[in-house]
């Protein structure tokens, strides 16, 4: 790279911002009203190899829009920096055409809306959320597909269950605001940081049906202040409340469908304040299974404490002990099978723990048989929620996840050893990603540990 090379790229986007936002501040200033929105990119916000010029540029442009939200808060001036993702000419290139085919503009064009009005209150973010909000609406899409094969059956459980259980209400969604309580309830040191990170109180009203009066109402305090829990009924006022139908609350809270979208598309309504409801999301909890809402409302909380841990020592150790099963019979035969007994005792590391807070994502594996025929071998790589792990899974799992890598076995394997960059085989057509950008960009050789044995 020439100094020219760099200097041109700072000109145009730093240099640029900076003239079109020395010309408007004035006015802004004078008026006591502005909006400015200035373009980062996923590249600064993360880093992209050979773009040392483009990366610095759009990072600059994140400090600069900090800078000018703090200096223009007082005069009514928000500004925000947004990283959209989006199939365009200029990605067309990049992005394979499913991909690019899913990654439509006007998935940006709402929030970007948003940011320019006079509702907006938010100031000082840098969002790629208008990018995930894209990435996870194809990711919904697909996994649609595979909920409505299950739907039936699962509706089926579902009626078994609420007919062996007293605790009234059939509902999915009463069985996951049990299980939010019961943590908030146990995890003591988790809820003093989600009171201080959220600062909210909300209100849920939950109809069994799309159209049909609110069957259940419960309150989630995550107020300061506030008492930090999750009770049935309205209690306090609420800073945002949300009113949806039961089958669309649990989507959400299981990954099958983003919650912006849910907005947008008229599925989830929302009343009160709108910065605040943008706090809420499933993030805030452990996962929430498919197969724990099959379990009666009981066993359902039970076995959720048991998997965070937060239930008897015996309990818990058992669990452990169950989650150390083998390989399949076809997963053993890979290449990639020498991998996971070093994998999992990386992740029982505090370098392994450690990947919880760096990466926050759980991620789907299915790797092929190196002739490219035969079913798939899928492993879910959970780090997300403590403690990390891996496990194999059926290639048939509806379970959520952030990103899918499918590729072949010996692919993988060069991967986690080193031998080949994921960007590299993205680009090159080795490795195909379902899901979210923002998580792929985080799927690094550095989340495996160093193998001088293999």
């Amino acid at each position: 790279m020439t100094e020219q090379d760099w200097d041109r790229v700072m000109q145009v986007h730093v240099k640029g911002a900076f003239a079109c936002t020395k010309a408007a501040w004035p006015y802004m200033v004078k008026q006591s009203y502005g909006r400015i929105i200035n373009t980062t990119s996923a590249s600064g916000l993360y880093g992209n190899f050979g773009q040392t010029n483009y990366s610095a540029a759009k990072m600059a442009l994140v400090g600069m829009s900090k800078t000018l939200a703090a200096e223009g808060d007082k005069y009514n001036i928000r500004v925000n920096c947004i990283a959209p993702l989006a199939g365009t000419r200029m990605t067309a290139g990049v992005l394979p055409a499913q991909v690019r085919e899913a990654l439509k503009p006007e998935c940006v064009a709402p929030v970007v809306l948003f940011l320019c009005s006079k509702e907006c209150k938010e100031t000082g973010q840098a969002s790629q959320q208008m990018s995930t909000g894209a990435d996870q609406q194809q990711q919904q899409q697909q996994q649609q597909q595979q909920q409505q094969q299950q739907q039936s059956s699962e509706q089926k459980k579902e009626k078994s269950v609420s007919s062996s259980t007293s605790e009234g209400s059939s509902l999915k969604s009463q069985k996951i605001f049990n299980m939010i309580a019961a943590f908030l309830e146990r995890a003591v040191d988790e809820k003093s940081k989600l009171k201080e990170k959220v600062n909210s109180c909300f209100h849920f009203e939950i109809s069994p049906k799309q159209g049909q009066p609110a069957a259940l109402k419960w309150t989630i305090d995550l107020r300061a202040d506030g008492e930090g829990g999750a009770v049935e009924g309205h209690r306090a006022s609420a800073d945002a409340t949300f009113m949806m139908a039961d089958e669309v609350f649990a989507s959400i809270c299981l990954g099958r469908l983003n919650p912006q979208v849910a907005f947008l598309q008229g599925k989830m309504k929302i009343r009160g304040s709108m910065s605040k409801a943008t706090k809420f999301t499933p993030d805030l909890f452990p996962t929430i299974s498919s197969e724990l809402l099959s379990l009666s409302a009981t066993d359902a909380v039970d076995r959720f404490l048991d998997e965070l841990k937060l239930s008897t020592p015996e309990t818990a150790a058992k669990d452990q002990e169950q989650s150390k099963h083998k390989l399949s019979q076809q997963a053993s035969k890979m290449q990639s099978a020498k991998l996971f007994p070093f994998l999992m005792d990386h992740l029982k590391s505090p370098a392994g723990a450690n990947l919880v807070k760096q990466v926050g994502c759980i991620y789907r594996v299915d790797l092929l048989p190196c002739s490219g025929e035969g079913s798939p071998c899928t492993f879910y790589i959970n780090l997300k929620q403590m403690p990390p792990t891996v496990r194999e899974m059926p290639n048939t799992s509806t379970e959520p996840f952030d990103c899918c890598f499918t590729l072949k076995d010996d692919i993988f394997f060069k991967l986690a050893t080193g031998k080949l960059n994921p960007q590299m085989a993205f680009l090159q057509g080795k490795m195909k990603i379902r899901g979210s950008t923002k998580a792929a960009m985080k799927f690094t050789r550095d989340m495996f540990p160093k193998i001088s044995k293999l």
